[in-house]
């Protein structure tokens, strides 16, 4: 805790800052924002480099030295030095790793919070500066960018803002919020025809009103099978997207699939080309992914991008990364199953669902529950020494 003139300031609450700080300039850096003053743009390159160093100097003037610790801030150094020497490890990689432990002793609600806020002001100034004329405004195939680089970019950040918003309540949404979030939710679809976003929404909504129903909240929470497969729902979408994908490969020209392959805009065909061009390892390999804007060709296209976060974790990082990121997710639905949190269950499930047909599970931008997986671990040990405390004080009287 830090003193200043008389008010206290918490480790957890500058780290949390500085989080909103990064987020906000991922979420603008997505945009023409900072692409239209070079100027802006070495600005918030700087800001972000300080965001993300601040925390460290905090942490390591308050942490004491232990052998845990030496291990974690091991690992962020690897990671640079991985990103410096050998290209593999991305920035978002980095970003998702050093706020892992920067959040580590935070609240979970609070971190998904302050995604909430920082996203959701990134998103409605670069809507705005669209709005007004000072970013293009470009269209593809009758599909509005809205200022952004690609026309999905906005509304897949406004999803995840939205059940990043649903997981931090502690309380019920107001029905006037869900009108207001609806009526976005269609200025997007109209502008941007996203489907997926438009459907997961409108699903949130619904799931809603059925979740806080207590005789469901009981079922879910109160028996043993519902929570287990809650707790381990990340696993089974990997599995499940995994042997889908699998299942298309061995029947891909059967009339059905090849109408299922149109269904999800070729997303079974890419993934049917990056698994049979690279395979599946341990440790992946690194891949370029192409948007048709460079003229390079694989496999005689000139696009090629795997969508589904589960497979191009798997075909790029490999089976051990994708096995930790699901674990690092299972820590946030244990937390959730233990704390019969249910809108914070609620929020994680619907993104691992959408995780199934879109590429945000390894993205520092789009995911802030992997963010809070450390932080989940420790809570949900404190909770059981809780509850352990409070049972032999039952049993001792």
């Amino acid at each position: 805790m830090i003193t200043t003139k008389g008010a206290k300031i918490k480790v957890k609450d500058i780290t949390n800052i500085c989080y909103g700080i990064c987020i906000f300039l991922f979420v603008i850096g997505q945009s023409y924002l900072l692409s239209s003053s070079a100027i802006l743009a070495t600005l918030c390159k700087g800001l972000k480099i300080v965001a993300a160093t601040v925390p460290v100097l905090v942490l390591l003037r308050h942490s004491k030295f232990s052998i845990r610790n030496l291990l974690l801030w091991g690992l962020i150094a690897l990671l640079i030095i991985g990103n410096i020497f050998f290209n593999q490890a991305d920035s978002d990689l980095i970003y998702i790793v050093i706020f892992i432990l920067y959040c580590s002793k935070a609240e979970p609600e609070s971190v998904l919070k302050t995604y909430c806020i920082s996203a959701g002001i990134a998103i409605a100034i670069v809507i705005f500066a669209w709005l007004i004329g000072i970013l293009p405004s470009q269209t593809s195939a009758g599909r509005e960018y809205l200022g952004f680089y690609f026309a999905t970019f906005g509304p897949n950040l406004f999803l995840h803002t939205v059940l990043a918003y649903i997981a931090s309540r502690k309380n019920k949404i107001k029905f006037k919020s869900w009108i207001l979030i609806e009526v976005i939710n269609v200025w997007f679809y109209k502008m941007t025809d996203t489907l997926a976003v438009f459907v997961v929404i409108n699903a949130s909504i619904i799931l809603y009103y059925l979740l806080n129903i207590e005789k469901i909240k009981q079922f879910l929470f109160d028996r043993d099978f519902p929570r287990r497969i809650l707790e381990i729902f990340p696993f089974f979408s990997a599995i499940a997207t995994i042997v889908a994908q699998y299942f298309y490969i061995a029947h891909c020209n059967e009339p059905a699939f090849v109408a299922i392959n149109a269904a999800f805009s070729n997303r079974p065909y890419f993934g049917k080309i990056a698994l049979e061009t690279y395979g599946v390892s341990l440790f992946g390999q690194p891949i370029t992914w192409l948007t048709g804007t460079d003229g390079t060709k694989v496999s005689g296209m000139d696009y090629f991008y795997v969508d589904s976060s589960y497979l191009q974790v798997l075909v790029r990082y490999g089976v051990i990364m994708l096995v930790v990121l699901c674990l690092a997710m299972m820590a946030v639905q244990c937390y959730s199953v233990v704390t019969k949190n249910i809108y914070l269950c609620m929020g994680c499930s619907l993104f691992l669902i959408h995780c199934i047909t879109d590429p945000q599970l390894l993205s520092f931008r789009y995911n802030p529950f992997i963010i809070i997986s450390v932080a989940c671990v420790g809570m949900i040990k404190s909770k059981k020494e809780f509850f352990e405390r409070n049972r032999n004080e039952k049993e001792y009287e």
